[in-house]
């Protein structure tokens, strides 16, 4: 009795590291995964500076299309403090298609407006929601933002 307790407690412990879905992800040259953390599933990545800052959470037993169907953008930018910078509810970059949203918001640091641009992905499947959140300056948008977007080829969902 006391060896099949044991037993269910190992497969069932076992069943939820081998079902559980994780991230792979390539981000783009210079930046590098910091943390993770598997508790909250969510992948953590910076430059070397600490100016850039990527940030990748699943959410797991979240149907992604019924996210998608109920998700107000006006709310987010609202929710955010975000100044709209672009809107797509149908973004598709490689076999990957969900909502892509940017923003920027002013922060006042040593008496100076900085403005900090952040990029939303939300994707996902009938199971899992994956939300990809990139922060960086604005003023290096126009020679960051196209190796962010490439980068995003590389997202993938994970058995």
């Amino acid at each position: 009795m006391k060896n099949n307790f044991i037993l269910t407690i190992l497969l069932l412990f076992l069943s939820q590291v081998l079902i559980g879905q994780t991230i792979i992800y390539y981000p783009p040259k210079g930046i590098v995964e910091t943390k993770y953390s598997p508790t909250d599933n969510i992948y953590n990545y910076q430059d070397t500076l600490g100016i850039i800052s990527i940030q990748i959470k699943l959410i797991s037993n979240r149907n992604f299309y019924n996210f998608k169907e109920t998700f107000n953008q006006e709310k987010f930018f609202f929710d955010n403090q975000l100044i709209p910078m672009l809107k797509n509810f149908d973004f598709t970059i490689s076999n990957k298609t969900g909502i892509l949203l940017k923003g920027y918001i002013e922060v006042l640091h040593n008496e100076q407006i900085i403005e900090i641009v952040r990029t939303t992905f939300f994707t996902g499947d009938s199971n899992n929601i994956v939300i990809f959140t990139a922060a960086y300056p604005k003023e290096i948008d126009e020679i960051f933002y196209s190796p962010l977007l490439e980068s995003l080829r590389s997202l993938e969902l994970k058995n």
